[in-house]
């Protein structure tokens, strides 16, 4: 129990950032879906999460077949082969996409049933969006404070990753999404002046920590692909959700 309680510390303390964003989620869900539903969620989106990178390193489903580097096992807390913190970063990352798109969706459509497909379509696409800025940063993270820790062993043709990852995360991002359209059932939670805002300003705060890390290591090629997919999104946001005024809590 004490080298658990040793290794956990040892996680943290190894990746503060991924800790400092799931504070960020902690705070944006208690104040949207309550303590009770915000609690729930972290191991169901855990288990899910865990679920898809064990199949896929061992059967290639659902983001296809890559590989865990075990270079920090005796550092960090690794779960049957997956490190802790990747699996857990699932938790704000989805949270994130889909507290984003809620603000967008009560925007344009006032209080309409937030269990709505549309909605967890939108939610996955978000998620998926996230994957397409993090993942190439990470494949390089021999070159920054990550480490190198998962390769590709057939490599991939965005800057190393396969399209099937992305696949996988839209899949995985629908599944989280309606677990989360669950624990909401379909109604209008706790909308404060600040929950759902401050999911948007995660979802900003990790686009923008990736970017940053881009341009730390001076990956010049994925800041550009980075800024198009960041101005391509913004656009077409813009042209589906007619700005209105925020509906009144």
């Amino acid at each position: 129990m004490l080298d658990l309680v040793t290794l956990l510390w040892n996680t943290i303390l190894l990746r503060p950032y991924v800790f400092a964003f799931f504070g960020g989620y902690l705070i944006s869900a208690i104040l949207y879906l309550g303590v009770i539903r915000s609690l729930c969620y972290i191991p169901l989106g855990y288990t899910v999460a865990w679920l898809s990178e064990w199949f896929s390193i061992h059967y290639g489903i659902p983001y296809g077949l890559y590989r865990y580097i075990p270079s920090t096992t005796d550092c960090e807390l690794w779960v049957g082969g997956v490190p802790f913190m990747d699996s857990f970063s699932y938790i704000f990352l989805s949270y994130a996409a889909y507290g984003t798109a809620c603000f967008l969706w009560i925007r344009s459509r006032s209080l309409e049933d937030l269990s709505s497909w549309k909605l967890t379509i939108l939610s996955a696409t978000l998620l998926t969006i996230l994957d397409v800025i993090i993942d190439p940063v990470a494949l390089r993270g021999d070159r920054w404070f990550l480490g190198k820790i998962y390769e590709y062993p057939s490599g991939g043709i965005y800057f190393g990753v396969p399209l099937s990852n992305f696949i996988g995360w839209f899949i995985v991002g629908i599944l989280l999404t309606r677990i989360l359209q669950f624990l909401c059932k379909g109604r209008l939670l706790g909308y404060s002046k600040l929950g759902l805002p401050l999911a948007v300003g995660l979802y900003i705060g990790i686009i923008v920590f990736n970017l940053g890390v881009a341009i730390y290591i001076r990956a010049w090629e994925i800041v550009i692909a980075d800024l198009c997919i960041i101005f391509v999104t913004f656009i077409s946001l813009r042209r589906i959700f007619k700005a209105s005024p925020l509906p009144r809590p």
